[in-house]
């Protein structure tokens, strides 16, 4: 099942209104590119973007709300602590391919494929 072409032009709509720091951190997000392919943390998009912390988490706080990036497993930080990732949403044309069933099944499986990826 494929996403409604409405729904592909209010996240590109969605993605190009974004602006400013917005835009920056959305940015930064989608092309970090870290160990073991783990998306950034608040750290890591400070140090990408030479912006303080606290205006950084504001920033993601409202981009997550916007529905353009989602949290990514943690990962321990310079300091050795415990640290969200995000990792930044992107329209795929193609719908993803289903994964195969493993031999116990899958509980919590998805009837459809999801349309954004990561």
């Amino acid at each position: 099942m494929s996403v409604a072409f409405t729904s592909r032009m209010s996240f590109a709509e969605t993605v190009k209104k974004l602006a400013g720091l917005q835009a920056e951190v959305y940015l930064a997000i989608a092309d970090f590119d870290g160990p073991n392919h783990s998306g950034p943390s608040i750290e890591d998009i400070a140090r990408c973007t030479s912006r303080k912390e606290c205006s950084i988490c504001a920033r993601v706080n409202e981009l997550l709300k916007a529905g353009v990036i989602e949290e990514a497993p943690l990962k321990k930080n310079a300091t050795g602590a415990t640290a969200k990732t995000y990792r930044a949403l992107r329209y795929q044309s193609e719908p993803i391919p289903a994964r195969p069933a493993s031999p116990q099944g899958d509980l919590f499986a998805a009837s459809t494929p999801r349309a954004f990826s990561v």
